[in-house]
């Protein structure tokens, strides 16, 4: 059926961003790539990021990686190059916008004011200034067409005032008056009247993450800068080994910046392209009132796509295409074709805990280009490119399971994505660069052991996508035209960008159409691609069909629209007279913004193959879904059809995918919702089912019906063999026939329970003391943050730098002496205790106490606990029974220095947030590992099936013995066990459960609750909010 869906090639595995971001070790390199390999991952993504202690793009960087490259060589894994450092890419690091400043991105800024009064002054600060225009107001509109330019009414001021005394002996004058900070001003006098004042300019973005500023995209010059500078230097050092070993680039968020873009490119390009002067006509982005908005809008926006898709993407995908690399990209895009150029296009919507329902996933998700996987699969297949990519599970937190990643998996495998990237294997988990959008989900969480059993999961979905193709028969055509003109900006999530209420109704009603329209099809089991108009008009037209790369259509849905492009209407229309068939499932286009008139060519004549559906009224969605699936299931009946009860629709929901014998059906319980479910063929059909863990494939049923059930959160890959195909007997197993007998675990009960190594005790709340002021309590983060929040500001020395006739700026005095403690209670003192705190958990020149005396830095080592970074003292011996004082001084000599992450406490004994206990008495509450339950029960001898309870609320790795002997660890639902029979068994058999954590507990002090779906405290009872100050006990 799928070929080596068993065992699937690398080239269909997990590539994780491996983010170098410490300070980096031979040893720990080679562990680490040996680690992927054996869990079964197919390569990774090589990442500069944040924390690394190498410079960038330096010789040192470089033969580090030629090191990385040699022993993924000698693995067999793929090396893939992140092109930045950190991200976004094109900046090399920051030194592109070094060589040309006069390539740093701006944003398109307008002011606006009505003037009645004899003049208006305005501030514009440190702006360019493109358009400055007054427009007379009669009878409460603004007369566009009488405007006058005011521009030589801006001018310079320096608003800032300087008075500063010189200290020199026998100076004749001592003290000069300076001004300082150029920035610009209107100063424009009113003839009479009442005027609108509108002020187009562009502001230099300079408050951007990593880099303060950023480059613009369209800038030859910059994009040429990116090329020498990286692509070059890489090729330079790795040249013999792209194509081969090293298979591509990975692009990341390369975009347009702020509510409103600008290049200065574009001028001239807007000019060439559509024979205007974008500059005079700035106020239509404003004012959707001013002559001609629409059309104006409409080219504006199409001309900042086109600066960006052509003059920074496709140089760089020429470039990797002439070195034998592919061009992979995850970017924000103006429109579909945003990514015409990449060899594989991405996104990045995976970012959730299991059970957000899939309704709230497409509400959030699926107006954006990035986050809608929809719409990144169907343009693989448009342009005929093998994967589509998807970025996943940055910013979940330390609380994500297998499981999690699991479903998030099921749900990219449901709508087309091939490509897993996973954000991210970190190097290090050393202080605070755990927290780069966390989790790591590589060797330092506890799961890592059972990590294969989700690369292989992961490699069959994808071997499934790559080795499949989409049996859609059905387009939507994508509105980004209406949205642009409603002002709806595709680099923010679709965000509505203008001021005018009415207008920001009409793009909600817009995006709610196109929603509604994705919705209604998902939930119905109706595939579908997205596909853009600028797209549509490169296709073509065979018989009845629309055809362009991979993909064939014979229905084209139209979602609410306000205009229409008119190649892509040319097209519709021609593929209607070839008896193609197009529904129209809201409001018609109407606004003109290429000169092509939807009413002049659609409605004055009758065009057999056009269905009308009106948009839906206030409470009449259901019968608008009714109408859109009736007329969709009269232009294209399935040949493979699954049915799922009404109750479970949108909780379970499938795709449909063929080859050329076989059509396979994916269902997955997206919601958590088991149920039955039947699929049938419009002939005969023989039934066999792929199983995604395993990699077996089992024989199902013969003819007829397939009725089935799919369980909360699983996933259920279906072939069904074509008759004639050949195949109808293709060889499978027969599926195990299960243990008649299911027993329940009895979670219920008190069980013995223990852990699987050192408890933890977590100090995180400190008294704290800056330059022996008065206590305040603190949590770990930079000293200058500690010193905001408690309020200690006015204890710090200040040091004011400046120069002649330049402003004195404040700084802090450095070093700066920075005291912690912390109390906690021991009642008897372990055998075993080890004081634990990561190498860069406190940064600056430090010294630790406890109880007086002084932990010398000689005594501790560094032990994996769950970063190799990890240093421990054994403090058994200084532990004392009763109160106990920990104790950190920290000189400081940078903002960032000071107690930044929690302290440990390790060892042999039990945790309790009221009172102290001994080993074996109290709870394991920030512990992060392997725990155990114990129970004795009765089992019969005869086979058997043990299960924990569906609502045992857990979604960890989960392992089972009986009687000692191991059954294996599921690491997702369902947690079932099948125990052969024993006739020998005991009437007692002892049952051991394991359970293998996340790190939330012991980096956070944190636990995630299931019922109200957020991370809470440790001790919070679950369901209920407990604020109550924790106790730090032993």
């Amino acid at each position: 059926m799928i070929p080596n869906f068993n065992d699937p090639p690398k080239e269909n595995r997990i590539r994780p961003f491996w983010f170098l971001n410490g300070e980096i070790e031979e040893e720990q390199i080679e562990k680490q790539i040996l680690e992927m390999k054996d869990k079964g991952l197919g390569g990774f993504i090589l990442c500069a990021r944040q924390g690394m202690t190498v410079p960038y793009l330096s010789d040192e960087w470089f033969a580090i990686g030629r090191r990385i490259v040699e022993l993924a060589k000698q693995q067999g894994l793929e090396v893939w190059l992140y092109d930045e450092f950190p991200y976004p890419s094109g900046m090399s690091g920051g030194e592109v916008t070094v060589r040309h400043p006069e390539a740093c991105q701006h944003e398109l800024m307008f002011r606006e004011c009505f003037v009645e009064d004899e003049k208006a002054v305005m501030e514009l600060g440190g702006v360019t200034v493109l358009s400055a225009m007054a427009y007379p107001v009669a009878e409460g509109k603004t007369c566009w067409d009488e405007g006058k330019d005011i521009a030589g009414s801006i001018g310079i001021i320096q608003p800032v005032q300087i008075y500063q005394r010189q200290d020199k002996e026998n100076a004749l004058n001592n003290k000069r008056f300076f001004s300082y900070g150029p920035e610009k001003e209107l100063y424009w006098r009113n003839p009479g009247g009442r005027w609108r004042i509108i002020v187009a300019a562009a502001k230099k973005i300079d408050h951007f993450k990593y880099y303060g500023e950023f480059m613009d995209p369209a800038n030859p010059d910059a994009v040429g800068a990116f090329l020498e500078t990286t692509y070059e230097r890489y090729y330079q050092v790795f040249g013999s080994l792209m194509g081969t070993v090293i298979k591509g680039i990975f692009a990341d968020e390369t975009h347009f910046l702020g509510d409103h873009f600008w290049s200065f490119q574009l001028p001239d390009y807007y000019r060439e392209r559509f024979g205007g002067e974008i500059v005079k006509e700035l106020a239509a982005i404003l004012d959707r009132e001013y002559p001609g908005s629409a059309r104006i809008r409409y080219q504006y926006f199409q001309c900042m796509h086109e600066l960006l898709r052509d003059r920074y993407h496709k140089r760089i995908s020429e470039w990797c295409g002439e070195h034998g690399i592919k061009y992979m990209t995850e970017i924000p895009s103006m429109r579909m074709s945003g990514q015409m150029y990449s060899h594989i296009p991405g996104g990045d919507p995976n970012h959730d805990k299991i059970g957000l329902p899939l309704a709230d996933v497409i509400e959030r998700d699926f107006a954006g280009f990035r986050s809608n996987t929809k719409i990144i699969s169907a343009t693989a297949r448009q342009y005929d490119r093998r994967d589509s990519m998807i970025e996943s599970f940055h910013s979940i937190g330390w609380s994500m399971t297998l499981q999690d990643a699991k479903w998030m998996i099921d749900r990219e495998t449901l709508m087309g994505a091939s490509f897993h990237v996973f954000h991210a294997f970190f190097y290090t988990v050393d202080g605070i660069t755990k927290h780069d959008a966390a989790p790591s989900q590589f060797l330092q969480n506890p799961y890592w052991e059972h990590y294969k059993k989700l690369a292989d999961y992961c490699a069959r979905t994808s071997r499934f996508i790559t080795e499949t193709q989409s049996s859609a028969r059905i387009a939507v055509f994508h509105p980004i035209t209406s949205w642009w003109t409603a002002l709806i900006n595709p680099m923010l999530r679709m965000k509505y960008t203008g001021s005018d209420a009415g207008e920001e109704k009409e793009a909600r009603r817009l995006t709610e159409g196109y929603l509604s329209l994705c919705r209604t099809l998902l939930f119905h089991g109706i595939d579908y691609d997205d596909l853009d108009t600028e797209t549509l008009a490169r296709a073509r037209i065979e018989g009845s069909t629309i055809r362009i790369g991979r993909a064939s259509y014979n229905t084209v849905l139209v979602p609410s629209v306000t205009n229409m492009e008119g190649a892509a209407g040319e097209m519709l229309k021609e593929f209607v007279r070839c008896k193609g068939r197009v529904i129209f499932c809201g409001t018609l286009p109407h606004e003109e913004i290429d000169g092509y008139s939807f009413a002049k060519e659609w409605q004055s004549e009758e065009l057999p193959g056009v269905t009308y559906i009106d948009a839906p009224s206030a409470g009449g969605i259901k019968a608008w879904e009714n109408a859109v699936l009736r007329a969709v299931k009269e232009n294209s009946p399935f040949e493979t059809e699954v049915v799922i009860p009404e109750e479970a629709r949108g909780k379970a929901v499938c795709c449909r995918r063929e080859d050329e014998a076989f059509d396979y059906v994916f269902l997955t319980s997206c919601d958590g919702a088991g149920t039955d479910f039947t699929v049938s063929g419009k002939d005969n059909r023989r039934y066999y089912e792929l199983d995604l863990e395993t990699g077996k494939t089992v024989f199902l049923k013969d003819g007829g019906k397939l009725e089935d059930h799919i369980g909360p959160w699983e996933s259920r890959l279906i072939a069904a063999a074509r008759p004639g195909s050949g195949l109808e007997a293709a060889k499978a197993q027969a599926a195990p026939a299960k243990p008649r007998t299911v027993l329940k675990l009895p979670v219920d009960k008190t069980l013995k329970t223990g852990i699987c190594g050192y408890n933890v005790l977590r100090f995180e709340k400190f008294r704290f003391s800056v330059q022996d002021s008065p206590w305040a309590d603190v949590l770990p983060q930079m000293w200058t943050d500690q010193v905001k929040d408690a309020g200690l500001t006015g204890w710090c020395g200040l040091a004011f730098r400046g120069g002649f006739g330049v402003p004195a700026k404040m700084e802090y005095w450095y070093p700066v002496r920075l005291r912690y403690e912390t109390k906690f209670t021991v009642r008897r003192c372990p055998e075993k205790a080890f004081l634990m705190h990561d190498k860069r958990g406190i940064m600056g020149e430090y010294a630790i106490w406890l109880n007086g005396r002084q932990l010398g830095r000689d005594r501790f080592f560094r032990e994996f606990i769950y970063d190799q970074n990890n240093l421990m003292c054994d403090v058994a011996e200084w532990l004392a029974e009763g109160e106990n004082t920990l104790e950190i001084e920290v000189t400081a000599w940078k903002d960032w220095h000071g107690l930044s992450d929690p302290v440990y406490l390790l060892g042999r004994f039990g945790v309790d947030r009221d009172c102290v206990t001994a080993k074996g008495e109290g709870g394991y509450p920030y512990y992060s590992g392997k725990r155990w339950y114990s129970v004795e029960l009765a089992l019969p001898k005869e086979a058997v099936t043990l299960a924990l309870p569906e609502n045992a609320g857990c979604f960890e790795c989960v392992g089972l013995q009986v009687d000692g002997k191991e059954l294996g660890t599921r690491a997702f639902l369902p947690y079932e066990w099948n125990v052969p029979a024993d006739p020998q068994r005991c009437p007692v058999s002892q049952i051991t459960v394991t359970v293998d954590n996340t790190l939330i507990n012991m980096l956070e002090g944190r636990r995630y609750d299931y019922t109200r779906r957020i991370p809470v405290s440790v001790w919070d009872a679950p369901g209920e909010a407990d604020d109550r100050e924790e106790k730090q006990n032993v």
